[in-house]
């Protein structure tokens, strides 16, 4: 991430990630499907037909499995639920489900029924109006914001700006289905546009856990991350990769290149430390390919747009120089709440710090845009 963020104290989806993994826990330890939930939770099995029996297949198919294969599952419980070491240590071994290897199915209808449930919980069951009315027999005394007051806090506390690529605004509320697609009109909801960093097709056990929920924009979400997994790469190599919600941020650098003879282009890229942080760089620009997309933005934008109206009247390599870290220190406080401007303060920053003739450059091909239009006037 660019930049730290942090967590609204408290929200509905909270406690449903509580029960959600309690049930577990205590199907572990055998109890009958009717007690592995708080008495509270018991009132939205009665009113949602679907999300009780999604918890009772999760059950039933969990109790068809003989000893050894309940236990190899509790292992990929037990390390989904316990899942922050592995983002920083790639010597831990990532546990999967037995589900396509010949003649080694046997997680494979549970996988699929774990799947369905994460997926309801998260799309329906959490906005149900009987799950509110849990809530308040529950916490008849504490106020828990449902998930669109959970967002509103959350850009509260936050930015507008999308803190996985800084170019775009995060996406606002989104229409979403449960998994299997909208029975009642009321399984349709609008839904603040968090995005499950681990896939949770992958990591079901993670599905209502807000610690792998992440708010992001349309771009970063939907045209590039999709499905991809930060724990493994596109080799099914475990990978490195930054926790959510930790003070962690990639580490990236802008430099002024020359290429195709005296043509200069602005790059960004990821500082070359040959460290844990630089690996989880790279898994970053992975899923979210924001290398490419701020570079092809420079390719647009960054002389007309951002270096010209700021050069248009200096002359000389000094006041350049003044001028570009003034700018880019202006800019930096400003790099979370506005779109483009983080790459903007890294670029006027490494240009300020540039050597003379890389300012003379800047100078003159400033000069070359403006030049045409004077002498039209």
């Amino acid at each position: 991430m660019l930049w730290p963020v942090v967590k609204p104290p408290k929200s509905s989806l909270y406690w449903l990630d509580e029960v959600h993994k309690n049930f577990y826990l205590l199907m572990f330890q055998g109890e009958e499907v009717a007690d592995c939930f708080p008495a509270e939770f018991r009132t939205v099995l009665d009113a949602s037909a679907k999300t009780n029996t999604y918890f009772v297949n999760v059950y039933l198919e969990y109790n068809q499995l003989s000893g050894a294969h309940k236990a190899s599952f509790q292992q990929i419980y037990d390390q989904q639920i316990k899942i922050v070491p592995l983002y920083s240590d790639a010597r831990i071994a990532l546990l999967k489900p037995k589900v396509n290897a010949p003649g080694s199915t046997e997680h494979k209808e549970l996988w699929k029924a774990c799947k369905k449930l994460g997926g309801y919980l998260y799309s329906t069951t959490l906005g149900l109006k009987c799950f509110s009315d849990s809530l308040v027999e529950k916490f008849d005394d504490v106020e828990l914001s449902d998930m669109h007051e959970h967002y509103q806090e959350f850009k509260r506390l936050n930015t507008p700006i999308c803190s996985f690529c800084g170019l775009s605004s995060m996406t606002a509320e989104v229409l979403i289905e449960p998994e299997d697609g909208a029975d009642l009109p009321e399984e349709k909801q609008r839904r603040a546009s968090y995005d499950h960093y681990l896939p949770k097709a992958h990591y079901p056990f993670l599905a209502v856990d807000f610690n792998n929920l992440i708010p992001c924009c349309d771009t970063c979400n939907e045209d590039f991350k999709e499905e991809k997994d930060a724990l493994t790469d596109d080799d099914d190599e475990r990978s490195l990769s930054f926790v959510p919600y930790s003070k962690e941020q990639v580490q990236l650098r802008a430099t002024y290149l020359k290429r195709m003879g005296d043509f200069y282009k602005m790059r960004v890229g990821i500082l070359a430390t040959g460290c844990d942080i630089e690996k989880k760089g790279k898994t970053w620009n992975r899923i979210f390919k924001v290398q490419g997309r701020v570079n092809h933005l420079l390719d647009e934008s960054f002389t007309e747009e951002w270096l010209a109206p700021l050069l248009a009247d200096v002359e000389q390599v000094e006041d350049a120089k003044l001028k570009l870290q003034r700018e880019a220190d202006r800019l930096d406080a400003k790099k979370t709440t506005r779109k483009e401007v983080y790459y903007k303060a890294l670029s006027f920053s490494h240009l300020a710090g540039s050597d003379d003739e890389v300012v003379e450059d800047l100078l003159l091909a400033v000069k070359d845009i403006y030049e045409p239009r004077r002498n039209a006037l």
